[in-house]
C-alpha cells in the first residue's frame, strides 16, 4: 500500500462560500483554488463547535468536543470512555 501525504489546511474566520473554488465570484482564491483541483475539496462538513481551539483539538485528535477538557487555556484531553472519569 502507498503511503499518502496529507495536508491538512485549517483558515479561521472565512466562510466556504467566499472561496472561488465552492463558487464565489467577487474575489479569486488561486492558491486555495490549485489545492482544491489537485486534492480534495469537500461538499460536506460537519462541526460540533463554533470556536476554533475547540474545533482544531476534535479535528486533530479525533473525538467529540464533549471528551476534550479545557483549562486555563490550555486543551486537555479527557478521554471520558476509555479513562471512566
Amino acid at each position: 500500500m502507498k503511503k499518502r501525504n496529507i495536508i491538512l489546511v485549517g483558515i479561521d474566520e472565512v466562510r466556504f462560500d467566499h472561496l472561488s473554488c465552492y463558487g464565489y465570484k467577487r474575489i479569486k482564491t488561486e492558491n486555495i483554488d490549485t489545492v482544491a483541483e489537485e486534492g480534495v475539496l469537500l461538499e460536506t462538513a460537519i462541526t460540533d463547535a463554533s470556536l476554533t481551539p475547540m474545533c482544531v483539538a476534535s479535528i486533530l485528535c479525533g473525538v467529540l468536543r464533549t471528551n476534550i477538557l479545557y483549562e486555563e487555556e490550555c486543551i486537555i484531553l479527557k478521554l471520558r470512555r476509555w479513562l471512566r472519569y
